[in-house]
C-alpha cells in the first residue's frame, strides 16, 4: 500500500484543520513549557538575576531606557 492511497480520501479541509490543530497542540506545549521553565527559582540564598556584561552597561540606549523608566517612576 502506498502512502498516495491512504492519504486519498482526505480532502484539502481535512488536512488543513489536521495542520492547525498540530500548530495549536505545539503552541500549547511551547506556552507550557515556556512557563516551567519561568517559574523555577534559584536555591535560596543566589540572586535572582544574573550580573550583567560590562557590554551591556557601556551600550547608550541602556542608559536612555534607564532614564526613562526612572522618569515614568518618578511621575507615577
Amino acid at each position: 500500500m502506498s502512502v498516495g492511497t491512504l492519504l486519498a480520501p482526505l480532502d484539502n479541509r481535512s488536512v488543513l484543520y489536521g495542520v492547525l490543530l498540530l500548530a495549536a497542540i505545539l503552541s500549547l506545549l511551547w506556552v507550557l513549557l515556556a512557563s516551567l521553565l519561568l517559574a523555577i527559582e534559584p536555591p535560596a540564598g543566589q540572586d535572582q538575576a544574573a550580573p550583567r556584561p560590562r557590554e551591556y552597561w557601556d551600550d547608550p540606549l541602556v542608559w536612555w531606557l534607564w532614564d526613562v523608566e526612572a522618569e515614568r517612576l518618578a511621575a507615577d
